[in-house]
């Protein structure tokens, strides 16, 4: 499996929001932990309570990513 990037997220069940631990960039071989901190993704955050783990192949196609594309 090849992978551009790969990132940890905690989900805060006090506001709803997801925060970004670690992010691994394979382009720059680096990890990151830059925090990063997410609100108003209702349909994302539905399917991380109720999946767990995503794996997004593809996120540009990928429906289940649809809150993040403009």
């Amino acid at each position: 499996m090849h992978l551009d990037r790969v990132n940890i997220w905690r989900l805060n069940k006090e506001d709803g929001s997801l925060v970004c631990l670690c992010n691994f960039d394979d382009a720059t071989k680096s990890f990151s932990d830059e925090g990063l901190t997410i609100y108003n993704f209702h349909n994302y955050l539905t399917l991380v309570r109720e999946e767990r783990v995503l794996n997004a192949d593809d996120a540009l196609t990928d429906s289940r990513m649809r809150d993040f594309l403009d």
